[in-house]
């Protein structure tokens, strides 16, 4: 899709480059930027002393958060977590793209429906035992490829470290002090180990009757 969308740019007369950002780049809007997600990982945060983490995105995204979050927009961030790679475009000029391209609309729309589907679900964990709202959260992250298989213990996922406690907490809802009390009840039943501080996972946690 990269390769697609710069070539369409260029047939439009309308010049844009990949651009290498690293982890905790902040975005915030409105920015009048469309902004591509070709590789890495972003969340979405509130701005304010007590941050929340929203959601997380991993590519590939077209994203137009300041159209999206509608009045709102100022209070949010996207925060990178790992290198990301984008492609950065002025409304102006996607305006431009659209006309020559329409298909480039329809998956600007269905990036907002996706990401507007994930905030639901991550809103309607408030009222969820501590529990569910890490089990749901971990779900979330599986089915994004955020969380991933380990390739030398089967049956195992392992949480990427840039997800830190503390992040891990603030995503899930939970304090901090929950969290850890959910995770050594986790760590007898055998669904969750650390080992050299890294969080693995095993698949059956990933099971809702768990």
């Amino acid at each position: 899709m990269q390769k697609k969308l710069l070539q369409w740019l260029e047939l439009c007369g309308l010049s844009a480059t990949v651009e290498v950002f690293p982890p905790r780049t902040s975005f915030q809007f409105p920015n009048n930027k469309i902004l591509f997600l070709i590789s890495g990982t972003m969340h979405l945060e509130t701005i304010s002393n007590n941050k929340k983490i929203i959601t997380y995105l991993n590519a590939q995204y077209l994203l137009n958060l300041e159209h999206f979050l509608y009045g709102h927009a100022t209070k949010y961030a996207l925060i990178s977590d790992t290198s990301i790679r984008v492609i950065l475009l002025s409304q102006k000029d996607f305006h431009l793209l659209i006309k020559e391209k329409p298909s480039f609309i329809e998956w600007l729309l269905t990036s907002n429906a996706e990401i507007s589907a994930k905030m639901i679900t991550e809103f309607s964990k408030k009222h969820e035992s501590p529990f569910y709202k890490i089990q749901d959260s971990l779900i979330t992250l599986a089915k994004a490829n955020i969380i991933k298989p380990v390739l030398f213990m089967p049956e195992w996922l392992f949480l990427p470290k840039f997800i830190t406690r503390t992040d891990l907490a603030n995503y899930c809802q939970v304090s901090r002090k929950t969290l850890q009390l959910e995770i050594k009840k986790l760590q007898k039943r055998e669904s969750i180990k650390i080992e050299n501080n890294q969080f693995f996972i095993h698949q059956s946690f990933f099971l809702k009757d768990t």
